[in-house]
Parts: structure tokens; C-alpha cells; sequence
């Protein structure tokens, strides 16, 4: 019994309204519409079983790297609330042309452009609200279902679901401290200052909280665009 039989029978005992098909021999395409259909936190626990080609085959990763984190943003009277109550200035004080179309906007954050009173462009990230509790409640859940695995199939001893909840849970709590983000962001700077061909955006350290973090605004092109990449005749293997 693989890994996806495993995990997603023990998560088939603590969820309802899930058609029993998804369950029945499940492949990496079902398991990713599994994943998506219960939600963003579980769309990235997705993405982190994409990398553990040690319990699941390369076909199934491939499917689950298909996952995107991209999802509904929340309003914009939400973050500013967010973002006045943890810099503690109103957004009209502390930013110019503030963008109230997001950039993006994924599973745990939100990301809008602006400029700062001198003329720089930033972005500003800021965690959803509520986001910590979500998390919280859908961990216990990845746990129980963790549990009941170990104790039902006896593939569980070589496959270790608990241990790759928490892998999973050690990463995203991680992201619910963007000043954690924010530190690994300078210290990459540092590392790489007078790099001719690698260039790290800067940390507005005096805007960033837990909640806010506030970055340099620099172009450039998604490393996932392949058909841009190839326009601008970059050498792929020397950008990987």
C-alpha cells in the first residue's frame, strides 16, 4: 500500500462530504484535486510531499508539483487594519500609490505594491487574518489522520506519516513569522552583495513585523516562465 492509500485513508476517516472514488487507488492527479478540494493549507502540504520522491514515485510528485498556492485574496479594508494596527501608522501616512489590486495572493499571505514617501517602490506581505488559528486547526487534523494511519496499516513503519506531518508542520509554522522570511531574505543579500549576475531585493526592517513585511520592488522574470526565459536566450542550466 503506498503512501497516498496511507495518508488519504486516515484523512477519508476525519473529513466528510468526500466522494469515496477519490480514495480508490488513488494517483497523484487524484490526490491533487483531494488536496485542493479541502484547501489551501492542504494544497501546500501537497507541494511538500511533491519533494519526497523517498515514499511517493516520480509520476505522483510530478502531479502534485502541478499545485499552485494561488487563491482568493481577502479585502482590502482586512489588510489595511492589518498593516495600521502593526506599524502603527495609517496606510496614507506610511505609503504612496498604494495598489489595492494584490500581486498575488496565496494561502497564507497577501502581497500589494506601493511606493515610500521618498519614491521607492516596495511590496508589502502581509499574513491573512486569522491564518495562525487555520493553520492550527488543519494540523490537528493532518495529525489525527497522521495517528490513525500508524496504527491501521503496517506500511506506516517504513513510510512514517507522523514524521512527515511534521515535517510539514515545523515549515509552516516557520511562514507565520515573516520575520523569520525577512531575516533569511538579508542574510541572502549580504552573501551574495557585488554578485554581478544574482541580485536580492532589500528588507525594510522598520516596516517589518511578524504580521507586515516590506520589500524592494524589483522586476524580473518567474523562473517557472520557461517560454519569457527562452525569449531573453537566458542559459537554463546555468540559471539552475
Amino acid at each position: 500500500m503506498n503512501f497516498l492509500i496511507i495518508i488519504f485513508q486516515g484523512l477519508k476517516m476525519l473529513t466528510l462530504g468526500i466522494r469515496f472514488k477519490i480514495f480508490m487507488n488513488p494517483n497523484g492527479e487524484k490526490a491533487a484535486k483531494y488536496l485542493e478540494s479541502l484547501g489551501p493549507i492542504f494544497i501546500k502540504f501537497g507541494q511538500l510531499l511533491s519533494t519526497r520522491t523517498d515514499i511517493l514515485d516520480i509520476d505522483t510528485a510530478k502531479e502534485l508539483q502541478s499545485l499552485t498556492d494561488s487563491c482568493k485574496p481577502f479585502s482590502v479594508k482586512e489588510l489595511k487594519k492589518i498593516v495600521e494596527k502593526e506599524l502603527g501608522n495609517s496606510i496614507n501616512d506610511l505609503f504612496d500609490d498604494f495598489n489595492e489590486v494584490p500581486m498575488a495572493a496565496a494561502s497564507l499571505a497577501q502581497v500589494h505594491s506601493a511606493k515610500l514617501k521618498d519614491g521607492k517602490k516596495i511590496v508589502i506581505k502581509v499574513l491573512r487574518p486569522n491564518i495562525e488559528k487555520e493553520v492550527k486547526k488543519n494540523l490537528r487534523l493532518l495529525k489525527s489522520a497522521a495517528k490513525v494511519c500508524t496504527y491501521l496499516y503496517s506500511e506506516s513503519d517504513r513510510i512514517r506519516p507522523i514524521e512527515v506531518v511534521k515535517d510539514y508542520e515545523n515549515t509552516i509554522l516557520r511562514e507565520l513569522d515573516l520575520r523569520l522570511e525577512a531575516a533569511n531574505t538579508n542574510l541572502t543579500r549580504k552573501n551574495f552583495a557585488g554578485s554581478e549576475e544574482l541580485y536580492i531585493p532589500e528588507v525594510y526592517w522598520d516596516l517589518t513585523t511578524s504580521k507586515v513585511m516590506v520589500l524592494e520592488e524589483i522586476d524580473g522574470i518567474p523562473c517557472t516562465d520557461i517560454e519569457t526565459i527562452d525569449q531573453f536566450n537566458i542559459d537554463k542550466k546555468r540559471l539552475a
